[in-house]
């Protein structure tokens, strides 16, 4: 925008199949909707960083949201679905506006993961002094509403672990990426990590009662990585 530079929005894309049916080659592909806020949100919002689609829902990052903080937020657009086979004909409504913790550049919205009725939204809280790393907030939706329903952190925390930089999510099955974690010192990068929360645990679950002795939710896998094989994973 130019009135509000960097503000930000999405355009949402429709594929038509023409031609040969089944063959995506001679496809052709049109804009069918501008998602955007009006009258817009603030200048360098980063609207559409990063973006998570579902059936029925978008769900859009703006890291540098909020004219106060500029911690970041993340807006939920309703898709409706005309009833026809052809997707150009569906209506995109802004829902909600989501924020986190209201930390200054919190990054909240740089990354998302969107499956169903939940969506996982890391978030920095580094301050100043720095004392805190990062976590990765739940929201789940009842009712049309997004709400928030788990904040999670590594159990291990360090300042800058990076929980949340890539985020995964399948059912109740959230897997994050923390390129920080297992920092030693200063002379030598920090190993890095992978945490896993099964979301449909009950709240008593303590994660250091699992297997193996380790602290923090272990995946355990089968199967082979060579291409073409089949794997799968596991939280235990």
């Amino acid at each position: 925008d130019t009135a509000s530079p960097f503000t930000g929005s999405v355009v949402a894309f429709a594929r038509q199949d023409v031609g040969v049916p089944g063959d995506p080659l001679d496809d052709t592909w049109h804009a069918v909707a501008e998602l955007e806020l009006a009258p817009g949100v603030e200048p360098f919002a980063g609207m559409g960083r990063s973006l998570a689609v579902s059936a029925d829902a978008v769900a859009v990052g703006a890291p540098f949201a909020g004219a106060d903080d500029f911690a970041g937020r993340v807006y939920l657009f309703d898709r409706e679905d005309q009833g026809t086979p052809d997707a150009g004909d569906d209506t995109f409504g802004f829902a909600q506006e989501l924020a986190g913790s209201s930390f200054i550049l919190a990054h909240f919205g740089e990354s998302l993961a969107l499956d169903g009725e939940r969506l996982a939204v890391p978030q920095r809280l580094w301050q100043f002094p720095p004392n805190k790393g990062t976590n990765v907030m739940v929201f789940e939706r009842a009712g049309g509403v997004w709400s928030l329903a788990h904040t999670l952190e590594a159990p291990d925390p360090q300042v800058a672990d990076g929980v949340g930089g890539g985020v995964g999510l399948d059912g109740s099955l959230l897997v994050t990426g923390a390129s920080g974690a297992e920092y030693q010192d200063d002379w030598s990068p920090a190993d890095g990590a992978a945490y896993a929360w099964d979301l449909d645990r009950p709240a008593t679950w303590e994660p250091d009662a699992l297997a193996l002795g380790q602290p923090w939710p272990v995946l355990g896998g089968w199967g082979s990585l060579e291409p073409g094989s089949r794997f799968g994973l596991r939280s235990y």
